[in-house]
């Protein structure tokens, strides 16, 4: 027999989370919630973590206050942060900053196959978005990698062939890997210059797992 969630609980642990998340912004005078947090925020995360990760402009320590850890992450531009809309003193990365953002450092947050879990659940991005933080970045390898991932997910997204298009013709001629962990099972992608993990989206489509 199902139990009935205790409403009791629900409600303390989302003030709870509530106040983690505006200790976080309140950090420094440019903190904001990015990555796997954001993901979080948004439901988009498969699993939830106890730690926050917070951007800023101003560096600090990494810190653990009530069992919460909140860590540093270098903010590399203020576009694309936005004020939530239920919660006073919380600042977060809007959808498409936190996807370009996530992909290009998967490999020191939250890793690859929590980064898939998140992105399967967009159903919509913003392009004329995505193409303004990716032009701020400016990194040819992560137009690789941003244009790779969400070409897969690209009907799910709602993107079009255009921004598909666009991301190909700023990849230049460099080979990279998409996951670096994994360079002994990869495969040469040609149309991305692309070093790609076998059977990358088979696995992920069946609910396994991609060890990273």
């Amino acid at each position: 027999m199902k139990m009935a969630p205790n409403v009791a609980v629900l409600r303390m642990f989302l003030i709870m989370e509530r106040f983690s998340l505006q200790i976080a912004c309140a950090i420094t005078d440019t903190a904001y919630i990015s990555h796997h947090s954001a993901f979080e925020y948004y439901g988009l995360a498969n699993q939830v973590y106890y730690e926050i990760y917070v951007s800023s402009e101003t560096k600090f320590n990494h810190f653990e206050y009530d069992n919460v850890t909140y860590k540093y992450v270098a903010s590399r531009m203020q576009d694309g942060v936005v004020e939530a809309k239920n919660t006073t003193g919380v600042r977060m990365t809007d959808l498409e900053r936190t996807v370009v953002d996530s992909i290009r450092d998967f490999n020191k947050i939250g890793g690859f196959e929590e980064l898939l879990s998140c992105l399967e659940g967009i159903h919509y991005l913003d392009e004329k978005k995505l193409k303004h933080y990716l032009s701020i970045y400016d990194a040819q390898g992560l137009y690789q990698k941003v244009g790779y991932l969400l070409d897969h997910y690209r009907k799910e997204m709602q993107l079009s062939r255009e921004f598909i298009d666009y991301c190909k013709s700023k990849i230049g001629k460099s080979r990279r890997y998409l996951v670096s962990d994994l360079k002994e099972e990869s495969y040469y992608n040609n149309e991305w210059e692309l070093m790609v993990p076998e059977g990358l989206f088979e696995i992920m489509d069946q609910g396994g797992e991609i060890l990273v």
